[in-house]
């Protein structure tokens, strides 16, 4: 698949209310450019919390309507310098976030008011996470490095 300018998708996509069809199909590009780029990496934190690729799969189509929903990528808070491996770090992020909602609730792309919309962002905030709060450093190491 050819190269795709993912910033300028998510900027096509943030510009829904002007353009409705056109940020559509720049969400069907992008989704169809970066699903397979993090699905590897969702599936390995979803078999590190003991779920199997049917989590993971509901974590990244949850990943993907939060991005229609807020595109709200921002280059300047990736560590990364490449934009491509950049969005792929923030989409895997909102994944995890997504499968400690759905883990949690059963379900993640629902929006409500009482929504917890927040994106896990940095180490701190993923060992702050709920999810991990019970886990051996060791094991809270493990999945650091698959942030990272």
């Amino acid at each position: 698949m050819q190269k795709v300018d993912g910033v300028q998708l998510i900027r096509t996509i943030a510009n829904k209310d002007k353009d409705q069809e056109a940020a559509r199909n720049a969400l069907d590009l992008f989704v169809g450019y970066f699903e397979s780029k993090i699905r590897k990496r969702v599936e390995i934190l979803a078999f590190k919390y003991g779920y199997d690729e049917n989590v993971a799969f509901e974590a990244i189509q949850c990943a993907f309507n939060k991005v229609w929903l807020y595109p709200t990528f921002d280059m300047s808070k990736s560590r990364s310098m490449n934009e491509e491996k950049a969005i792929i770090i923030w989409l895997v992020r909102i994944a995890f976030s997504q499968m400690c909602q759905f883990t949690r609730a059963g379900e993640c792309a629902r929006i409500t008011e009482e929504e917890d919309l927040s994106v896990i962002e940095n180490t701190e905030d993923f060992v702050d996470s709920f999810q991990v709060a019970g886990l051996d450093p060791l094991q809270k190491m493990q999945f650091v490095e698959i942030l990272e």
